[in-house]
């Protein structure tokens, strides 16, 4: 990492080097000298070969993506700062009428003279970063760079232990036990490489005593290197299933166990922290000490531990993937089937695609591990790219139920006659019930029964749910919130009606016709305490109740009895692999349910997703599944880019979607197939409208990329781009 001064004012920045060339390029007045060097490489040509493959592929801009995933680890660091470059009484008049909050910030500059960026967002917000922008431009204050901390040291023993020992004896006796401390503390290290404030942290007098150490010659400076890894010989993929996460996860154990060398290194990657949490302690009793668990903590520590503990197994989630990691001989992408590790607003590429480009680069092997494959994987296994490795049949025992012959025998209750009464034999045996619906609200949305008017938003646009617990109408996309009505709003009729349902109004209806039962509500977005992971085992006469986030936050070993209120929320989404996900989350169930009753609940009975469901039939399924998505043209056929415009103007914000798309056609013309723009399925937020633009083609994304961000910098809309990879690519 090193300080370089960017921009025409020269500006110092950090930044990593990528490369190293003998020769210039033609184009001299661009080349920066590098002020200072602040810190040791923190990953090899491989890692940096992934970062650059990522970020094209998943349009990214290069810098975003390592300051996301690569954390300095040293103490030395860039900090900016705004400086004031004129005297505030001598400013215009124009400037001293301003008034709220730009007239706080002015004067709080005008006090302070410098100020950190930091402390001037945690302020006045990123509203600021405009005002500073205004002020920049007549030249009233100016950005600099500060470098700030202290270059981080490293220490390891400077003689063998022998000698170390020896020499220990010649300590002063205040001393000799912390000496003996500190040097004990580096040989439980495997690397025998620590920092200095790790190395002396709750050591009485360690400061002191580490300095005699230094003096005497006793412990010696070393570089911390992190070397990358290069296996000779390059290895097919692997996808091995099986029943439970428990399961599978002992499979992985006995391959690490059989397979890896004595010092080489494991990463098992998991699309959630909460599912760590289920394994940890198997893992923890197979490799003891050898086990490094991430739980969500600083990154810097990550890179640390990782690296100079020399402990071989990591579990840690996808960021992990960017993370050099010596003598890496397996990856393991543990629940590989998981919606969390594919792009999303959480996550800005495909875990799955990128797990595979790194086992590409470094000739490391790589293991699937999940009930059923994904969609990408069964397409390379079918390609004969990935090594399919059954382990086990999926005991299942799935009911589906038609929803339509409930509503002809007039039963309006959101459980089936055959859910309610196996509920009702299970619970008067003390069993446990877990209940699925992927919506929260009470009703989803209220409509006058006069003139058919929908109560929506009024900066959304999007229908207003019954929050009952607030009994407040509620957006679900902003927040919005405004009290009940008693007449519409445009007839003036009273004859307004709530329509839909959700968990809220499941969990009353399980309350009236079981009032001796525990009810656990299971969402998300709720406090902390309520989002431990809950085990099954420790109840008894209940029925869990919640969304999607159940699955991952219950253990099913003591639930005899999963029920699907509406598989039917996830074939309509509007997703292309709507299909894919409703079997992989039934699949999830079935796993863990290990031959036990589901019941599944749809009036789509004859839908072929529906039907593979029922014997869990995923070679059936991804047959019909991939003969519609090759004739629409999408993934894994071809690559498909999913561009949402977003701006403040509705007509302008549709117009550069319109200018992107002409200039698309224009450059590529036949080779791409271009859907759009057209609104979003949420249209607006707040004050900002959103337009979708969808583009199919088998073009790299390489070709597409420099025309999108030359149009990015040439216009005021934002663009998020969201990309479906062809697999393919990795070869």
């Amino acid at each position: 990492r090193v300080v370089v001064p960017f921009s025409g004012k020269n500006e110092l920045y950090s930044g990593f080097v990528f490369d190293i060339r003998k020769t210039l390029p033609h184009y001299t007045q661009k080349v920066k000298e590098i002020s200072d060097i602040i810190e040791d490489p923190l990953f090899g040509k491989n890692i940096r070969d992934l970062f650059i493959f990522t970020a094209t592929q998943y349009l990214l801009p290069l810098h975003f993506l390592v300051n996301q995933y690569i954390k300095t680890i040293g103490g030395k660091r860039l900090e900016k700062y705004i400086q004031c470059t004129t005297d505030f009484q001598k400013l215009d008049k124009s400037l001293q009428k301003e008034k709220g909050l730009k007239k706080e910030f002015i004067d709080y500059l005008a006090d302070n003279k410098l100020c950190s960026l930091s402390s001037i967002k945690k302020n006045f917000g990123r509203t600021a970063l405009q005002y500073i922008k205004d002020l920049e431009q007549i030249d009233i204050i100016r950005r600099i760079s500060i470098e700030t901390g202290k270059t981080t040291k490293y220490l390891t023993l400077a003689h063998s232990e022998k000698k170390t020992k020896k020499m220990l004896e010649s300590i002063e006796k205040k001393r000799f036990h912390s000496a003996v401390s500190i040097t004990e503390r580096l040989k439980k290290v495997k690397t025998h490489i620590l920092d200095e404030k790790t190395l002396i942290k709750g050591i009485k007098y360690g400061r002191a005593t580490l300095e005699i150490l230094r003096k005497e010659n006793i412990l010696k400076e070393t570089p911390f290197i992190i070397k990358g890894t290069t296996n000779m010989q390059a290895q097919v993929p692997q996808f091995t299933n099986g029943s439970s996460l428990k399961t599978r996860n002992k499979q992985i154990i006995r391959q690490i166990q059989t397979e890896i060398t004595s010092k080489g290194k494991v990463l098992v990657i998991f699309p959630e922290l909460t599912l760590i949490q289920r394994v940890e302690e198997e893992y923890k009793e197979a490799f003891g000490d050898d086990l490094f668990v991430w739980k969500g903590a600083n990154k810097r520590n990550f890179i640390k531990d990782v690296n100079m503990t020399g402990k071989r197994v990591i579990l840690a989630t996808p960021f992990s993937l960017f993370i050099e990691i010596s003598q890496l001989e397996l990856i393991v992408v543990a629940n590989a089937s998981s919606k969390y590790f594919k792009q999303s607003d959480f996550l800005p590429f495909n875990a799955l695609i990128v797990a595979l480009k790194r086992a590409s680069l470094e000739k490391t092997k790589l293991i699937f591990s999940s009930v059923l494959p994904e969609d990408n994987i069964f397409f390379l296994i079918k390609k004969g790219l990935i090594r399919q490795k059954e382990k086990e049949t999926l005991k299942t025992n799935i009911q589906i139920v038609d929803m339509r012959k409930e509503f002809k025998c007039k039963n309006r209750k959101m459980l089936s006659r055959s859910l309610e009464k196996q509920m009702r034999d299970i619970l008067n045996n003390d069993g446990n019930v877990a209940l699925l619906l992927n919506r929260k609200a009470y009703s989803t949305f209220m409509m006058c029964r006069e003139c058919g008017y929908v109560i929506k938003c009024p900066d959304c646009e999007t229908s207003l749910y019954y929050d009952k617990e607030r009994n407040k109408l509620v957006c679900p996309v902003c927040g919005y919130t405004t009290n009940l009505l008693d007449v519409c709003p445009r007839c003036k009729s009273p004859n307004i009606h709530y329509f839909g349902g959700g968990v809220q109004k499941l969990i009353e209806q399980v309350s009236n016709l079981f009032p001796n039962i525990d009810v656990i509500k299971m969402i998300s977005g709720t406090k902390a305490s309520e989002r431990k992971l809950l085990d099954s085992k420790n109840y008894s006469h209940t029925v869990f109740v919640g969304t999607e986030f159940l699955l991952s936050h219950l253990l099913l070993d003591n639930v005899d009895l999963f029920g699907f209120i509406s598989i039917d929320i996830f074939l309509h989404h509007f997703a292309f692999d709507a299909a894919m996900n409703a079997m992989r989350v039934v699949s999830e169930v079935a796993g863990e349910m290990d031959g036990k009753e589901i019941i599944v609940q749809t009036y789509l009975p004859e839908h072929y997703a529906v039907s593979a469901i029922q014997n869990m039939d995923y070679k059936q399924f991804f047959e019909e599944e991939f003969l519609i998505r090759k004739e629409l043209s999408y993934p894994p056929f071809k690559n498909l880019i999913i561009f949402t415009f977003k701006g403040k103007k509705n007509y302008e914000t549709l117009g550069n979607g319109l200018k992107f798309k002409k200039i698309l056609q224009k450059k590529f013309s036949k080779e791409i197939e271009v859907l759009g723009p057209s609104p979003a399925a949420i249209s607006k937020k707040g004050e900002h409208y959103f337009y979708e633009m969808s583009i199919k083609t088998n073009l790299t994304i390489n070709k597409i990329r420099p025309v999108y961000f030359e149009f990015l910098s040439k216009k005021t809309v934002k663009i998020r781009p969201e990309v479906h990879l062809c697999p393919l690519i990795i070869e």
